[in-house]
């Protein structure tokens, strides 16, 4: 007759397993080196909700809420470049006369004006171009996205002057 000797029983198995499993479970994940550690860069600030005044110079509407996961913002004040996203219960007509009315009084001048299912107005102040565009929401309101950049370009020709040769 044939005995099972060959074979451990699974209780003799049981504890050098469950070891086994503790130490593994203990042992740290690899760290990486200090090389490999993202390089130091700008602060970057992605969110205006904690700071509704780190945008100094673009108006908003006053019930705005700015998303914060689609927007970023690098700087703050009056030299911030980047993108701001929000809503608002203006409708996109009402927001683009908003934004007309209120950019002027900031000091940005419009350049460039589109008004249909998404709107996109175009302003300059000094160095540099901000793009707004407004799209209204299904059931009210309305999403901004503001995108404010340096200036790359030549200035926009104003009507009823010369083209520069």
């Amino acid at each position: 007759m044939k005995t099972m000797r060959n074979h451990p029983a699974p209780r003799q198995l049981t504890l050098p397993l469950a070891s086994l499993l503790a130490l593994v479970g203990c042992m740290k994940a690899p760290q990486p080196a200090p090389s490999e550690a993202p390089p130091a860069g700008p602060v970057m600030a992605t969110t205006v909700a904690t700071s509704p005044r780190m945008v100094k110079d673009i108006p908003m509407p006053p019930d705005a809420k700015v998303d914060a996961d689609k927007t970023l913002i690098m700087g703050q004040g009056e030299a911030w470049t980047g993108r701001l996203v929000m809503t608002t219960s203006l409708s996109s007509a009402e927001a683009c006369t908003f934004f007309q009315e209120r950019m002027d009084g900031s000091g940005w001048r419009l350049i460039s004006a589109t008004q249909a299912k998404i709107s996109i107005l175009t302003f300059l102040r000094g160095d540099r171009v901000a793009s707004i565009q407004i799209e209204g929401r299904l059931f009210t309101g309305s999403t901004i996205m503001v995108i404010v950049a340096p200036f790359q370009g030549a200035a926009p020709k104003v009507p009823g002057t010369p083209a520069s040769n």
